[in-house]
């Protein structure tokens, strides 16, 4: 029988955070969908809901409990697979602008640019620096360097 390595886990709640931690009330996915990624949920099931829904299932025998059930999973799926698709594409280190919706307010923007930077990837974080009106961390890091070359020789 041929074996096949661990599936592979994709935690988007680090890099939504290291974007949207400043910016948003929270991180749960909820927030993100409204706030971030504009996804408005009507008259959605809350998840906190869901176990009692199945319960109330398994009494009754009535597949049409779960039916809520499974659309809050289905509008869960698809915000995380746009989540997937946007952080993919930021990774593809491409010109992916007319693709996917960018960051508009400076601090997203320099939250976006920060992550890019951790992810190796600079060309479009030192994009997202010029517009917000930052540095880079590395810009941040030579001029503090330089900074106090500038005191030591004074």
């Amino acid at each position: 029988m041929k074996r096949y390595g661990k599936p592979n886990h994709i935690d988007l709640l680090h890099p939504s955070r290291a974007i949207w931690r400043n910016t948003l009330e929270s991180c749960k996915l909820s927030h993100i969908e409204k706030n971030a990624i504009s996804i408005v949920r009507i008259d959605d099931l809350p998840g906190s809901e869901a176990q009692a829904r199945y319960f109330q299932f398994l009494g009754s025998g009535d597949p049409d409990e779960l039916a809520e059930v499974f659309r809050h999973n289905e509008i869960d799926m698809l915000s995380l697979v746009t989540l997937a698709i946007r952080f993919g594409h930021l990774l593809s280190n491409q010109d992916v602008r007319h693709i996917v919706q960018q960051p508009c307010e400076p601090e997203e923007m320099v939250r976006t640019g920060l992550w890019l930077e951790k992810m190796g990837l600079f060309q479009y974080s030192a994009e997202l620096f010029q517009v917000s009106g930052t540095y880079s961390a590395a810009e941040q890091s030579d001029a503090y360097a330089a900074g106090n070359a500038r005191q030591e020789n004074e």
